[in-house]
């Protein structure tokens, strides 16, 4: 009996966090449209080729660093099935690492304007906007 009111929670603790996580990127997605139509409305036309161009070349880069993350996740599972919180949070480091420098290293192949952006303004160092 207290194996099932166990997994009841486990499965109710995971339909939580997976219903969170929807939530809160469809309010994500609603606010970029709005502040996008607020935006229109307050200064005028907005350059959306430029935007979906950046978007486009932000979701190929993103695709390699997610099937790499996933990939390091299921790795370090297999590696340690049974981790502890200290290993768990190790490995979220780990694996957050590696998709950051995945997705700048796709980013840089494909010469992303907005990587050069920020590269240069990061050379210039922390000076006045």
């Amino acid at each position: 009996m207290d194996s099932v009111i166990i997994a009841s929670a486990k499965y109710l603790i995971y339909a939580m966090v997976v219903g969170f996580a929807l939530v809160w990127s469809a309010a994500q997605i609603f606010g970029a449209i709005l502040a996008a139509l607020l935006l229109r409305r307050k200064i005028g036309s907005i350059d959306g080729r430029r935007i979906l161009a950046c978007l486009a070349r932000a979701a190929i880069a993103a695709l390699p660093a997610l099937l790499a993350g996933f990939g390091a996740l299921l790795l370090l599972r297999s590696i340690v099935p049974n981790a502890g919180v200290g290993q768990a949070v190790l490995f979220t480091g780990i694996i957050c690492a590696l998709v950051v420098v995945i997705y700048l290293g796709v980013l840089a192949l494909m010469r992303s304007p907005e990587l050069g952006a920020l590269r240069a303004r990061l050379r210039r160092g922390r000076g006045a906007a």
